[in-house]
């Protein structure tokens, strides 16, 4: 459960341009994330290079889990495999422009608006570690099991008689 959840909205307008864009993101905010352990077992069915600095007694220093090869394939539930998923994220960006009523009259129109809006426009993870596509599709497992989050392109145009 994240301690802070957060959200920024700004609009600006000039000359009949608008901008509108809506931020949100997590803070001290953990994961539990398996791609570690997921990359062990199916990585060409070899041993990846992440586990050759696993814990052993010649190597007492590393942060990695012990290696073992028996039935369980070391994938025991530990706090190795959770993760920080702080971040902040561009949810929603609409730029628009409103024509002026002297040109909207001669169309016989009420109001002509054009629009371009985007969606999921980036994403900034304030700490390294996570390795999933995206912070706010799976917390449970390798985040790769999912498709991030579809980046949308959104063009309109509203008319008003």
């Amino acid at each position: 459960i994240p301690k802070i959840t957060y959200g920024i909205t700004a609009g600006l307008r000039y000359k009949g341009f608008d901008l509108n864009l809506l931020f949100q993101g997590l803070g001290q905010a953990n994961a539990y994330t398996q791609n570690g352990w997921t990359r062990m077992l199916y990585e060409w069915m070899t041993i990846a290079d992440f586990w050759k600095d696993a814990w052993s007694p010649d190597n007492p220093g590393s942060n990695i889990p012990m290696l073992r090869f028996d039935s369980t394939w070391d994938q025991y539930e530990s706090s190795f495999w959770v993760h920080r998923i702080d971040f902040l994220k561009l949810k929603n960006i609409q730029l628009g422009y409103s024509f002026p009523e002297k040109i909207t009259s001669k169309l016989g129109l009420s109001r002509l608006y054009l629009y371009a809006n985007a969606q999921n426009v980036f994403t900034i993870m304030w700490k390294k570690g996570y390795e999933g596509y995206d912070p706010e599709r799976s917390t449970f497992d390798d985040g790769g099991s999912f498709y991030p989050s579809s980046r949308v392109f959104t063009f309109g145009l509203n008319i008003n008689f």
